[in-house]
């Protein structure tokens, strides 16, 4: 492993071939996991670059798009995702990920922190003008 027990977490570098998706879920059905993964890649980059009216959430889009394209780019390269980080959290063995996934998640985390940030500024606008 690359550190084991810091603060109760143990990190290794695992080749693991993923054939599904998140947690290997849908690994029976590749070609139809593969096909709803482009379209909902199309459908994204459609709404990011041609509806989208918020600019400020083009970024975190990107992000998901850019991470989602790599894990594709793996199944027509490899067969399936290469997944390699493998945490252990204070005993608990999280599913192994790449740097795609990284992306996705920080794409998703953006877009969260943003609507939370949108609902709070406007529930502060809405605090002061009511009487």
């Amino acid at each position: 492993g690359v550190f084991q027990d810091f603060l109760g977490i143990d990190f290794s570098i695992n080749l693991v071939m993923n054939k599904g998706g998140a947690w290997g879920v849908f690994s029976s059905i590749p070609k139809v996991l593969l096909s709803v993964r482009i379209g909902i890649i199309l459908a994204l980059a459609v709404y990011t670059f041609f509806i989208n009216p918020l600019k400020k959430r083009t970024f975190p889009f990107l992000l998901i798009i850019i991470g989602a394209l790599a894990n594709i780019i793996d199944v027509f390269i490899y067969g399936a995702v290469v997944d390699m980080f493998h945490f252990v959290l204070w005993g608990y063995s999280y599913p192994v990920f790449n740097v795609a996934d990284m992306l996705i998640f920080f794409g998703v985390a953006i877009l969260i922190m943003q609507i939370i940030s949108e609902k709070l500024k406007k529930d502060r606008i809405n605090a002061t003008e009511s009487p």
